[in-house]
């Protein structure tokens, strides 16, 4: 066991990958974040997230997936303090598709990243020959995207869903 209480586990093994799971069910978010890249090209790449009162889990998961770790400033003294664990673009893929097999909850948000991402990378994209940095993205690029972006929102919202139904989730 590490100092700060987290069992130093391999992070790719298939119990630590169900555990990951249901923390991204649980506490997790997953969706696309808005970028802007080279010469101001807007883009957005795919963002998991694990918000936590308990400091050491989302350290856990940064060594161990990755991305960055960051507080979220609360200061009100009735509240507890909150860390956030963020991993982007393609190590946010892979870490999709090792814990797809045990999502329930966001299984949804997984499988619209990961085909908006296989998607797009059978596209042409026209590079800079220098740099080999996108230049320009085609309409069918922010299309599909703007597509993702409107279903991972309408999952990701907050509040009673109409598939609400305690009888979905025996079907699981």
């Amino acid at each position: 066991m590490h100092q700060d209480g987290i069992a130093s586990r391999p992070a790719w093994d298939l119990f630590t990958l169900a555990y990951v799971g249901g923390i991204l069910d649980g506490e997790g978010s997953i969706g696309l974040q808005g970028r802007k890249g080279h010469k101001g090209q807007q883009y957005a790449t795919p963002v998991v997230q694990v918000t936590n009162t308990f400091q050491p889990l989302v350290y856990w998961l940064r060594d161990s997936y990755g991305g960055h770790v960051y507080w979220s400033g609360e200061k009100r003294i009735d509240r507890k303090p909150c860390w956030h664990w963020q991993v982007a673009g393609a190590k946010s893929r892979t870490l999709l598709h090792a814990v797809l097999p045990y999502l329930w909850l966001k299984r949804e948000q997984a499988l619209i990243l990961l085909e908006l991402h296989e998607k797009q990378r059978h596209m042409y994209l026209i590079r800079d020959p220098f740099d080999g940095r996108i230049k320009s993205y085609p309409p069918e690029y922010h299309q599909l995207t703007s597509a993702a972006v409107a279903k991972c929102r309408a999952l990701n919202r907050r509040g009673v869903m109409p598939s609400d139904d305690p009888s979905v989730v025996s079907q699981m």
